[in-house]
């Protein structure tokens, strides 16, 4: 018996499908490896951009002149907060001033900022204008009662009040509203009204002589014959002299004096009296287009 042999079977030669279909397999293979390469190689300068920025001297931020006008431990923190600002960044990183110009205007005691500057040695230069305490605000709405600090503008400071806030700062009582947030602004018409004439009276010979300003009748809202606002002057627990202030010009029209020219009129009460003040009368009426003043 014969052996049987198998036909070896023929090969037929590629279709032009396969051949395209193979043709395109290896031209996405290599844009597969252009694009990892070119993904690698941004990787690479991002993370060489990042140590460049990261190199020279470590920044360090100064508020000039803030040990001047806060005090020491308030300025520490303000200072601590803005330094947080340029943690992990260099003096090459093109967004170290505007992240510290964000940082420091963000913050409670800092009422504006001039410029930053990014100087040698890896100095962040900070030039701003900073909050201070200027008045003690009383306050009692229908819900809640209590006291606020605010600065010359009526902005509410993180300030706690305790008992001795009272001797150190002027008290401004009777706004009908509560306080807004630390770092924004107690938009009040009354409180506004205090602040002008805590303005008028600070630093005049006399001004230690007041303990408070009363605005409770602000806008003739509890008698319209009784003063808008009216100043008390008092020394520990003698005699109190009532100074009512009156009301401040609306729109520029007022139907007696300027509140210049009442505290001229106060000026010279106190003048025919050596200087004193409290206890000097029961009352000193400014309203009116003179100086008007208790028989005792």
């Amino acid at each position: 018996m014969a052996n049987q042999v198998d036909k070896p079977q023929s090969s037929e030669p590629p279709t032009r499908a396969s051949r395209v279909s193979g043709v395109v397999l290896r031209v996405v293979v290599v844009m597969t490896g252009f694009v990892m390469l070119a993904a690698g190689l941004w990787a690479y300068r991002e993370s060489l951009a990042a140590d460049m920025a990261r190199t020279g001297p470590p920044l360090k931020v100064r508020l000039v002149d803030i040990s001047r006008k806060l005090p020491a431990g308030r300025a520490r923190q303000v200072q601590a907060a803005v330094q947080q600002a340029v943690a992990g960044r260099g003096p090459l990183d093109a967004d170290v001033t505007r992240l510290v110009y964000d940082k420091a205007s963000g913050e409670v005691w800092v009422a504006r900022v001039h410029r930053v500057t990014l100087r040698g040695g890896g100095e962040v230069r900070v030039e701003a204008d900073y909050r201070r305490p200027f008045a003690l605000v009383a306050f009692e709405t229908a819900t809640r009662s209590g006291a606020a600090v605010v600065d010359e503008q009526g902005v509410v400071l993180p300030v706690r009040v305790d008992s001795r806030l009272h001797r150190r700062f002027m008290e401004i009582s009777g706004v009908r509203s509560a306080p807004p947030a630390p770092g924004r602004r107690w938009a009040a018409g009354d409180l506004a009204d205090g602040l002008k004439a805590l303005k008028l009276i600070r630093g005049r010979p006399y001004y230690k002589d007041f303990s408070r300003i009363d605005v409770r009748n602000h806008d003739g809202r509890i008698d319209p014959t009784e003063p808008h606002v009216r100043m008390w002057a008092q020394t520990g627990r003698g005699r109190r002299t009532d100074v009512r202030f009156g009301r401040f010009p609306v729109d520029g029209d007022d139907y007696c004096r300027s509140p210049a020219t009442r505290i001229q009129w106060l000026d010279g009460v106190v003048a025919e009296h050596e200087g004193r003040l409290a206890g000097i009368r029961d009352w000193i009426d400014l309203r009116y287009d003179k100086p008007y003043v208790s028989v005792n």
